[in-house]
């Protein structure tokens, strides 16, 4: 049962207010998806990080997002999980380098008590310095894995991030320019951009200063804390919907994604090099980074591996055929229609992409985001038939000379 101070939070937006002298409100992004089968709504919505952020900021970033749901200066965190857990899966917010999510799932007829937590946990965060410092020393506690460590590398220190930080990056990045929200699932078309757009229209916050501080380099681990070394190669951001962007999607494929590709034959089956290869599309704002990944135990001569992978990597290029061809083919197509366990295609750092409903809307909020008009995965995946093997393998040879190598050494007592 519902509180009249719950009722009187869900039935009134709470972000109202004059307009600020100087200017009018900015409206934020909204996007629907009906689909009238599914019994729950789903909330996606994205806010952009700002610009230009160092060490401190990143960490920031990542306090910031993991600070979002502990309460509301309008609603308490127990009651906002309450209401946001009515369909059976409680809300969450995914923290990436380039942008954060949060998920909500609301039973039907959801759409009013929706928005109205949509609106609560994007303009009045309660940011409580007791919370923000709770947050930050969890955070500062976890032991993260090999894996883990390969997918994300940064070293971030949030031992040193404050209240202040956190919230001046808030005022930052929080803005109806820096937000998309898409809402899908049992809704009328029209239903939450009139909702939502009306409880938002007069949000308009104040540009913030930036904390006068001295930048800190953003920098990779030292070591794993492990007897496992890690190697990169990362390749320029591919931009879906631009040319070529097709056949460099189809290369990271034949070169990362599933048990024939390029790094698992060479790698772990031909050298018997790595215990795990993996082949990435990683999201930033400026479109999915090509990332490929080789994990081995340390040996002494590590810091030889890199050229001899990107040698190896380009003399397997020269060997692929048509077979090649049709196989990048049918597993992208079949990532993006179906499901495939080795799909390459990340939005979190938990795994990738499935075929979920939330994740599809998801897919259709981060193409927003970076300005991309791709709009449906299936017209992405009819852009494959086009692509032939010269341009296949031109596209690969080329993503792996431009890419930027790395490599994370094992700790030197762990070898």
């Amino acid at each position: 049962m519902i509180s009249s101070v719950l009722l009187s939070f869900v039935l009134a937006p709470q972000s109202a207010g004059q307009p600020r002298p100087g200017g009018s409100p900015r409206p934020i992004t909204i996007i629907e998806v009906p689909e009238p089968e599914l019994d729950r709504v789903v909330f996606q919505a994205f806010v952009r990080a700002p610009e230009n952020m160092d060490a401190r900021d990143q960490a920031a970033w990542v306090v910031l997002g993991n600070s979002l749901l502990r309460g509301t200066q309008i609603i308490n965190g127990g009651d906002f999980m309450r209401l946001g857990s009515q369909a059976g899966i409680p809300p969450r917010v995914i923290v990436m380098g380039d942008f954060l999510r949060i998920e909500l799932h609301l039973p039907r007829r959801g759409v009013d008590v929706g928005t109205a937590l949509v609106e609560a946990v994007i303009t009045a965060p309660s940011l409580r310095p007791e919370v923000v410092e709770e947050v930050a020393r969890n955070l500062q506690r976890q032991r993260r894995s090999v894996e883990q460590i390969a997918i994300n590398p940064l070293d971030l220190r949030f031992r040193d991030v404050t209240h202040d930080d956190v919230q001046n990056l808030y005022t930052r990045a929080f803005r109806p320019e820096n937000i998309v929200v898409v809402a899908g699932g049992a809704l009328e078309r029209g239903q939450v951009r009139e909702n939502l757009g009306r409880r938002m229209a007069r949000w308009n916050p104040e540009t913030p200063a930036r904390l006068q501080r001295r930048p800190i380099i953003i920098r990779p681990v030292e070591t794993t804390d492990s007897s496992v070394t890690i190697f990169e190669l990362s390749g320029n951001p591919v931009y879906p919907g631009k040319p070529q962007s097709g056949a460099r999607i189809l290369a990271l494929y034949a070169l990362g994604a599933g048990k024939d590709c390029t790094l698992w034959r060479v790698f772990r089956e031909e050298k018997a090099w790595a215990y795990r290869t993996e082949g990435l599309l990683w999201p930033t704002k400026n479109g999915w980074v090509p990332r490929l990944l080789l994990m081995r135990r340390a040996t002494a001569n590590d810091v030889d591996v890199i050229p001899i992978m990107r040698e190896a990597i380009l003399a397997d290029i020269e060997t692929w055929d048509e077979a090649t061809l049709a196989r990048a083919s049918l597993l992208a197509q079949s990532s993006l229609i179906r499901e495939f366990e080795f799909s390459p295609w990340w939005m979190s750092s938990d795994g990738p992409l499935t075929r979920t409903f939330e994740d599809r809307l998801a897919w259709r909020g981060y193409l927003s985001v970076i300005g991309a008009d791709v709009p449906d995965e299936r017209l992405l995946a009819e852009t494959f038939a086009n692509i032939d093997l010269p341009g296949l393998k031109e596209q690969a040879r080329k993503m792996v000379e431009e890419a930027n190598a790395s490599f994370i050494p094992a700790s030197p007592m762990a070898k």
